[in-house]
Formats: structure tokens, sequence, C-alpha cells
């Protein structure tokens, strides 16, 4: 498929007058006899947005803690040009982050944006620097206790937010 004399952005160069010849992926910015997709005008070709730090869209949260959950956030965020995110979790219960650790692990969506993985947000974070975490669920920084989270999702953790000042942080990082 390509698009042919649109404006798009090029790492390096801007947003410059190119075609575009893609499959599910970018394959060149040179035409290809195939299908041609007619773009309306106007329209400016993207790479696709990676959020690292999402915690909802469209009504849910990953902390709701179920597959249909992730589907809505899924869709909400491609209709806005975001193409993967990170299924941000924050200091709750054990119970709670496990419950939103293993949908994430169960989540098998294939359309709308991808869920890349986890940004652990919390419960390793500073009693004194909390922000909206809730105090009542901060925990000591723990190999254990993230290996068990890590587990819960199938090693799909990527980002974590923790205080590294506490103690235990050092070892877990």
């Amino acid at each position: 498929k390509s698009f042919k004399n649109v404006q798009a952005y090029i790492d390096g160069a801007g947003i410059v007058k190119t075609d575009i010849c893609f499959d599910e992926r970018i394959l060149s910015t040179k035409y290809a006899d195939g299908e041609e997709i007619v773009l309306p005008e106007g329209v400016i070709v993207l790479p696709g947005f990676i959020d690292l730090h999402i915690h909802g869209a469209g009504g849910s949260d990953a902390m709701d803690g179920t597959e249909q959950a992730l589907k809505t956030i899924s869709a909400k965020l491609a209709e806005e040009g975001t193409t993967g995110f990170l299924a941000t979790t924050m200091t709750q219960s054990e119970e709670n982050i496990l419950r939103a650790l293993q949908a994430v692990r169960a989540y098998d969506g294939t359309e709308g944006a991808q869920v890349l993985g986890v940004h652990l947000e919390g419960p390793f974070v500073s009693p004194e620097y909390a922000g909206a975490q809730p105090r009542g669920y901060i925990a000591t920084p723990s190999v254990a206790q993230f290996e068990k989270y890590d587990q819960a999702c199938g090693g799909k953790i990527k980002k974590v937010t923790i205080a590294p000042e506490r103690e235990g942080a050092e070892e877990m990082i």
C-alpha cells in the first residue's frame, strides 16, 4: 500500500511532502505499485505515539483489573494516535495491584493501542513525597515483592516508580 505525495513527519527532516510505502509497518518513503490510499486534505502522517505513563482512558483504569478495562483504554488511546502504552498501576493494596497485573498478563487484545507492558507506579514510593499515592499502601522496596508482581503480569513490568533513597531500594533496583 502507498500514500502518494503526503505531508509526513520524517525524522531529521521535519514535516515534508513524500510518498510512503507500507504494510503493517512503513517500508520506505518511495512510492510502490499496489493499493494507493488517498488521505483527506491537510492530514499529516506521524509515527504512532507511545504512552509510558497512563492510568486509564475512556472511563476505564488499569487498576480496574479487568481485560475489558484494558480493551476500553486501548481503543480510546488508538482514537487519539497512541499505538502502544504501559498500563500504569498506582500505590494500592497488594490484592488490587495483583489483580491489575494479572489482567495485563491475560489480555491478548490485537485491536487498538498495544499494551506494551506495565509501569509499576508504587507501592515503593516515598511517604514524604507521595503526591496522589495513598500513604496507607506505601510499601518498603523488596526484591521478593517486585518478583511477585513481575510474575503476576508475566514479566511485563517495563518501568518502576521507586524512591531510591528508601531501605531495600538499591537491592531492588
